[in-house]
Parts: C-alpha cells; sequence; structure tokens
C-alpha cells in the first residue's frame, strides 16, 4: 500500500467509526475527527484524486458517510468561513449524557492556520466522548458563538442544556458559555493553567549560586519542580483549611520569588480560584474532567 493509498484508506476508515479514540480512563466506539484530518493530510494537487480542493473532499465526505454538518460563507465571499461537524452516533450519546461539556481549542497547528474547536461529553462512567467539531475563520466571539449555538442545536430539549462546561481562560470561549448556555457553570481548565504557571516559573524563579543544606549546588530544574509540587498541592487542596496550608507554604517556597508569587495570587488565584481549585470545584458535578490537553483528556485523581 502506497502513501496515497494509505492516506485514502485510513480518512475513510476513520470516517466510518472503524478507529475508537482513547480519551481519560476509557474508549467508546464514536467518530472522531482530529485537526490531522483533510486538510493536515492532504498537498499539493489534491492527493485524494480528481479535481475537487480540500474543502470540497471534507465536505463530499461528510455527506457520504451521513455526518451532521453546517457551514456558513465567509462575509459576503462565497469562500466557506466556518463549518461544524457531528456524527449521528455522537449526537445520541451527548443526549443522554449532557451534564458536563468540555470545549478544547486547537489553535493554527494546521497548514491553513485555522483553529479546531472539539466539543467532549462525559458519560456515567467516566468515559469520554467526541461530541463534535467546528474549523473556524478565527477565534472571534462571533465564530465561537457560531459553533456552539450548532452544539446547542444537537440536545432534544432545554432540559438537557449541559450544568457545567470546562474550558480554558479564553474570553472569548468563556463569554460565548455565558451567553448559550446562561444556567451552566463555568469551570476551567487546570492543566492549561499549571502549564501558564509553569512557564511563569521558569522564567521567574531564577537563583544563582543557590546551595542545599550540605552546600551542594541546586539546579534550576530542582527549584521549578520545587515551585510546581507546592502549587499542584494549592490546587488539590479538598478543604478550605487545606488550601490556606498549602498557600500559605506555597508563599513560603516563593520567598525568593516576589514577581512570580504576586503573578499567582494576583493574575490566577484572587480572580479564578472557584474554577478550578478542588475545594470550590468539587461542589459541582464536573466528573472529573478539568484537565485537558489539545484533543487529549486528563482526568482528576
Amino acid at each position: 500500500m502506497n502513501v496515497f493509498t494509505f492516506k485514502r484508506w485510513w480518512i475513510q476508515t476513520f470516517l466510518r467509526g472503524k478507529c475508537l479514540p482513547t480519551y481519560g480512563r476509557g474508549t467508546i466506539p464514536l467518530q472522531i475527527l482530529s485537526n490531522t484530518f483533510i486538510m493536515q493530510v492532504t498537498g499539493i494537487g489534491g492527493p485524494l484524486g480528481g479535481t475537487r480542493n480540500d474543502m470540497q473532499h471534507l465536505l463530499k465526505f461528510l455527506v457520504d458517510n451521513g455526518y451532521v454538518y453546517h457551514c456558513r460563507k465567509y462575509r459576503d465571499s462565497d469562500d466557506v468561513g466556518d463549518v461544524f461537524w457531528a456524527h449521528p452516533n455522537s449526537i445520541k450519546v451527548f443526549n443522554t449524557f449532557s451534564t458536563v461539556l468540555v470545549l478544547d481549542s486547537t489553535y493554527k497547528t494546521i497548514k491553513y492556520r485555522l483553529p479546531l474547536l472539539e466539543f467532549v461529553g462525559n458519560t456515567s462512567t467516566t468515559k469520554t466522548f467526541s461530541i463534535d467539531f467546528a474549523y473556524m475563520m478565527s477565534e472571534r466571539q462571533d465564530n465561537v458563538n457560531w459553533a456552539l449555538e450548532r452544539c446547542r442545536e444537537m440536545l432534544h430539549s432545554k432540559d438537557l442544556y449541559p450544568k457545567v462546561v470546562v474550558t480554558d481562560r479564553d474570553n472569548a470561549l468563556i463569554n460565548v458559555v455565558e451567553k448559550v448556555f446562561p444556567n451552566a457553570i463555568t469551570l476551567l481548565c487546570s492543566y492549561h493553567i499549571g502549564q501558564n504557571v509553569r512557564a511563569k516559573c521558569k522564567l521567574d524563579c531564577k537563583v544563582k549560586d543557590l546551595k542545599g543544606k550540605i552546600g551542594e549546588a541546586i539546579k534550576p530544574a530542582s527549584v521549578v519542580n520545587t515551585v510546581m509540587a507546592a502549587w499542584l498541592d494549592s490546587v488539590d487542596s479538598e478543604t478550605e483549611e487545606a488550601y490556606i496550608d498549602n498557600w500559605t507554604r506555597l508563599k513560603v517556597v516563593c520567598t525568593k520569588f516576589p514577581k512570580f508569587l504576586d503573578y499567582v495570587e494576583k493574575t490566577i488565584l484572587d480572580p479564578v480560584k472557584e474554577k478550578f481549585v478542588r475545594f470550590w470545584v468539587d461542589k459541582n458535578l464536573h466528573m472529573g474532567i478539568l484537565q485537558q490537553t489539545e484533543l487529549n483528556l486528563h482526568t482528576l485523581g
């Protein structure tokens, strides 16, 4: 099987639901199209054959394999600006398990530099499943609002609207969620927040010629690991008393790093700790999915 034949077989197999996604703590046989689909696997000259361009190939496969999809034009042109699609099986499962909705964005990792927004659900047995997907022309609120409204249309009644929506600190996503699902509790992805904290820690927590108790040199990576361990303890606090104790310990650990400590306190914990620290978020039925990466969910516990 040559490369061209393999690509064609892989795409057709994926679309027909013969490839099973693996997420979190389990798998279910639902269709998933990642950012490697069509637009990334295709190259110059339309390798899937014929005279169709990449978008035409995508739409044809969606039609041929029974997907529910929506498109809208880009401004006043005839060019497709946003595309949304979902498999009927995914819609059925979403209507059965709609309590928690996770929004995961992949930014500009395909050759067309388009954002991919994935909608993910969670079953009562803690298995995650892909609901639907949207390629958008941009990450503006109008585009995100359009995609989220299409997702809402998949639900058969208002009683099935999500009770909890998990996202990152993307203001466009948060604002749209509050508009489309006004009664839902919005929680934040602790994984993404942790990644930002680690990046800031590497930048700000630097000490030259730092020595240990017996005079041994301490490597920068060791400092970062110590700070991040104290940070994770704070995030994972199961009671308010534990949070206060862990936060106090984090401040002690970061005594030499006031800039970093100020960032953590004023930029993250003070404004949004109730949306990702365990003590507060466990008051909501979030099914354990508060840590996610691009198209790969990291469950708590």
